[in-house]
């Protein structure tokens, strides 16, 4: 009985098998487990699966024909024993054993159904193929270029620099001085020795993933040298994640061109410095609303600089123009007054939607009809078309009636609006324009002013016509609106001429639903007869990348994108196939990017348990430490802030994206940071920090021995010996580069600390001569 079970279930195998070979399925003994990602190795992947279950069906055949061998030996030995009755009981056996093959087909089944559901996610989804490295030059990238490229721009590159320790011991430091100061010993004690360990292990351990993290950087470099020497530029494309190569002329081409078609002036010089006035000038006159003035002021501002992604779902690749803000005079000011105009302008966000969650509530309580029809309006390039002189008057009505502001800070809110209005500039190349009208691209109150604008035109003049049309349902989300309407009582035509007639400069578009559907932000709603549906919706445009799983980036910040396609799959309220596609298409997602698919199980099971023990744990964390990311070893050091009020957050500066970046050129002496004086006549020097350029800085040490002020070690020094200064590329070196903070003062002393080792320092404060951390930096980077 054993030895006919045995072969009717190797028959059953061997039919498993077959199955699995003609469906193109992987069972998990063939499974192979990839490191990276490329089409190599997926091709290799699939043909050693591929070989491992053909050798197993092999095996099966052999032990099948053994077992017939055995199985007519032992009929022969029965039949000679048990003669007439051996019938009887081989037809007992029989039916003993075809209840039990039954039950080993149906679990084969089964396993054969759940991988067709895990593994063939072309049959049920739409595959996300859309290019994730569009190449406009006629330039040749090598394939293990451009599948590096293929990696995305987030993609983080193993290299370590040769001072990566020196950077975590650094930054662990600017940690360790946000703690209590009976702490800061112990801690410092504590990182010391750990780096010690670091560095032995380090230099003990060399392997191979050394040598592909060299090639890899080599790779990278070879594609910089080629982007710079043929005069290439790399940027992202909108509305994707895909990585476009153009040249730098075609670049320049399509940023002149959006120049043209828009509200834009040329301006002879950079109004910088004197937008840098005015913005001190308010900052004084706001007494009221802005306490510890000098946090509001940018001290080494420069003009706001435009770039731009490359439209490629459009005619000809326009751009879409993205201007970083940041740096700008204003910033600090305008990040500040948009808290405080969310605070005071109290708006009722009437036909707001907060996201598409939001949306999908609001839509599952409206009845339908056989009539009913969807659109959707979009608002044409609405930053730059909210009409200046309107806005200033509506804000400044809207905050005359709030009675929970004062005249005095009424007064200074509108002060502070203005001056931000006169600085929408930016710059191109050291060209610099100016709108003629408009919010300024990028400043943090462009959001909050023109939601006040439109929500204004709403209340007051779209919404009579609204009543007019009597439209069923309108909803926003910052430029991009849906309207439910009943074609037999709307004209939406009608409706769409009535609303562009509001305003010269405020102009919609619009976009019908197609076989009674229409995709609206990030959802397809589906319109049946008594009730609306919702799929995922994802652009043409949308590629499959995600932080791919061979980047060095720390997990969390893998798993961020990963988090938000599995909560949106559980969150959204969408059909149950709706749901298998969406599954599917995030294993495809998961599969491309070298992860493991059971991760959607894995994190769907801790998600909860998460949440919760995160909110315990960072209850009491009251300050932030950031620490760059080169290697798993950096968590042997940020684990030893577990127990304390330090909250980490990782940083990468190794990226794709980094690396290719153009930077602009800007004179070293006009960026601010740590840098050393030194003696024309003898070797000592001065180390400082200074948030302005170096170039100002330079000139104060110069005022001061000129007028003999001994305001710093270096004015003193030069002061008492009577040695010579010289000019600044002669005395002045820029140490390194950065804006005034904590970090900035860990990097001072840090420099303060190794001239002082060879008894050259200037410098009379700021001496750490008992720092274990530095000490153990010095041990390292002196052996």
């Amino acid at each position: 009985m054993n030895c006919k079970r045995k072969l009717l279930h190797c028959n059953a195998n061997i039919k498993f098998n077959k199955t699995c070979l003609k469906e193109k399925l992987v069972p998990k003994y063939a499974y192979v487990k990839i490191t990276t990602n490329n089409e190599a190795a997926k091709k290799t992947q699939i043909q050693a699966q591929t070989l491992r279950i053909k050798n197993e069906i092999k095996f099966l055949y052999k032990k099948k024909q053994q077992l017939n061998t055995q199985l007519y030996h032992i009929h022969i030995h029965n039949a000679n024993t048990w003669q007439r009755t051996w019938n009887n009981i081989e037809q007992s056996i029989e039916e003993k054993l075809q209840q039990d093959i039954e039950t080993t087909y149906l679990k084969q089944q089964q396993k054969i159904n759940n991988m067709k559901k895990t593994q063939n996610i072309n049959i049920t989804s739409k595959n996300i193929q859309y290019m994730r490295v569009v190449n406009q030059t006629n330039i040749q990238f090598t394939h293990e270029e451009t599948q590096l490229l293929s990696k995305g721009l987030k993609y983080n590159l193993h290299h370590k620099n040769k001072k990566w320790i020196e950077t975590l011991a650094l930054e662990a430091e600017t940690a360790v001085n946000n703690l209590d100061i009976t702490e800061q010993s112990y801690y410092r004690h504590l990182i010391a020795k750990k780096l010690k360990d670091i560095h032995k292990n380090n230099e003990r351990n060399k392997t191979n993933k050394d040598k592909e993290d060299k090639r890899e950087w080599k790779q990278i470099m070879n594609i910089k040298n080629k982007i710079e020497e043929n005069k290439l530029i790399i940027t992202k494309a909108d509305k994707g994640k895909t990585l476009v190569i153009l040249t730098q002329e075609e670049y320049k081409q399509k940023i002149n061109l959006f120049i043209h078609n828009n509200q834009f002036i040329k301006i002879d010089k950079n109004p910088t410095q004197q937008y840098q006035r005015a913005v001190k000038q308010t900052l004084k006159q706001c007494n009221n609303i802005i306490q510890d003035k000098w946090r509001f002021t940018n001290m080494n501002p420069t003009a706001p600089n435009l770039h731009a992604t490359i439209k490629l779902h459009k005619p000809n690749t326009p751009i879409r123009p993205i201007i970083n803000w940041k740096n700008a005079p204003a910033y600090e000011m305008t990040r500040k007054l948009a808290k405080v105009l969310h605070d005071y302008l109290e708006l009722p966000n009437t036909y707001n939607v907060k996201n598409s969650s939001h949306l999908m509530l609001d839509l599952q309580a409206i009845k339908l009809n056989e009539n009913i029809r969807l659109c959707s309006f979009d608002i044409e390039n609405m930053y730059t078309n909210i009409p200046k002189t309107n806005t200033i008057d509506i804000i400044n009505t809207i905050l005359g009636k709030n009675h929970k502001i004062n005249k005095e800070s009424h007064k200074e809110i509108m002060h502070m609006l203005k001056t931000v209005f006169e600085q929408n500039y930016f710059q191109i190349d050291e060209e610099y324009y100016k709108q003629t009208d408009g919010l300024a691209m990028g400043a943090p109150t462009s959001a909050i002013i023109a939601e006040t604008y439109i929500q204004y035109m709403e209340h007051t003049q779209i919404y009579p016509i609204l009543v007019k049309q009597q439209i069923v349902a309108y909803f926003r989300y910052v430029d991009d609106i849906l309207i439910i309407y009943d074609e037999k009582i709307t004209n939406i035509e009608h409706t769409l001429k009535e609303i562009n007639e509001l305003q010269q400069n405020i102009k919609f578009t619009i976009e019908r639903e197609q076989q009674e559907s229409i995709n609206f932000l990030d959802i397809t709603i589906y319109r049946n007869e008594d009730s609306l549906q919702f799929t995922i919706y994802r652009k043409p445009t949308q590629t499959d990348i995600i932080i791919p799983n061979s980047s060095c980036h720390p997990f969390e910040h893998k798993l961020s994108g990963i988090n938000y396609l599995i909560n949106r799959l559980n969150t959204y309220p969408i059909t149950e196939k709706g749901k298998q596609i969406e599954k599917n298409i995030i294993k495809n997602i998961l599969q491309n990017n070298g992860y493991d698919t059971n991760i959607i199980k894995r994190l769907n099971q801790t998600t909860r348990k998460q949440k919760s023990n995160t909110h315990d744990n960072e209850q009491h964390k009251t300050k932030w430490a950031i620490f760059t990311y080169s290697t798993k070893e950096v968590r042997k050091i940020t684990k030893l802030f577990k127990d304390t009020q330090i909250k980490v957050a990782f940083r990468t500066r190794n990226t794709i994206e980094n690396i290719l970046k153009q930077k602009p050129q800007i004179d070293k002496y006009n960026k601010s940071g740590i840098y050393q004086m030194k003696c024309v006549d003898c070797p000592l020097k001065y180390i400082g920090q200074t948030g302005r350029t170096f170039n100002t800085r330079y000139k104060e040490h110069i005022h001061d021995i000129r007028n003999n002020d001994s305001n710093s070690g270096y004015s003193n020094h030069i002061l008492n010996t009577g040695h010579a200064y010289g000019t600044i590329t002669e005395v002045m070196e820029v140490v390194t580069t950065g804006k005034k903070g904590r970090h900035l003062n860990t990097l001072e002393k840090y420099h303060i600390y190794k001239i002082s080792k060879k008894g050259l320092h200037m410098n009379d404060t700021h001496i750490e001569t008992h720092n274990p951390i530095f000490q153990t930096i010095h041990e390292i980077y002196t052996d």
